[in-house]
């Protein structure tokens, strides 16, 4: 079910982003650098999690529709991703322990109006994390595209990640 403040997002939008994700993913070829890491804990994945829907995934891909929740799962990014912005609304971001990121309450908060059109908010490395994100205002949802892409996760992500 959408939440009712979700805007829809046409084909042609999400269509635009896999055209996107398949042209910038092409040169992702080889793995990514390691990440280090200090704590013993394994992570989960950022995907699958509460919120998200797979919506494509090819040898190359996985598309991820996510609408935020207020769940908070700690997580650390398995794959390099590239992030579109649909709706912007505020989140929280913390650590393991709860300690908030700088900003982490105005994350979302000034987002520019794009005619409604997604945007790219940005492309990320693997290895990011641990942290949680959770939705702060129901009444202005956050949802957002994932493109993960397959072959970037880091030669140690199984010494950190429990999904490598």
């Amino acid at each position: 079910m959408t939440h009712p403040k979700v805007k829809r997002v046409g084909c042609a939008s999400v269509g635009l982003l896999v055209v996107m994700a398949w042209v910038i993913g092409g040169g992702l070829v080889t793995p990514a650098g390691t990440a280090a890491q200090t704590e013993q804990t394994k992570w989960p994945p950022l995907f699958p999690r509460s919120g998200a829907t797979k919506v494509l995934e090819t040898d190359r891909i996985i598309v991820w529709d996510q609408v935020y929740t207020a769940d908070e799962i700690v997580h650390k990014h398995i794959r390099d991703i590239l992030v579109f912005a649909v709706e912007d609304g505020p989140i929280r971001v913390s650590t393991p322990e709860g300690v908030l990121s700088a900003g982490a309450e105005r994350v979302g908060e000034v987002a520019p109006d794009h005619g409604g059109l997604p945007r790219v908010v940005g492309y990320f490395k693997a290895g990011i994390g641990p942290h949680s994100e959770a939705l702060i205002d129901p009444d202005r949802p956050r949802r957002y595209f994932f493109v993960e892409f397959k072959g970037t996760e880091p030669a140690d992500c199984k010494d950190w990640s429990s999904a490598c």
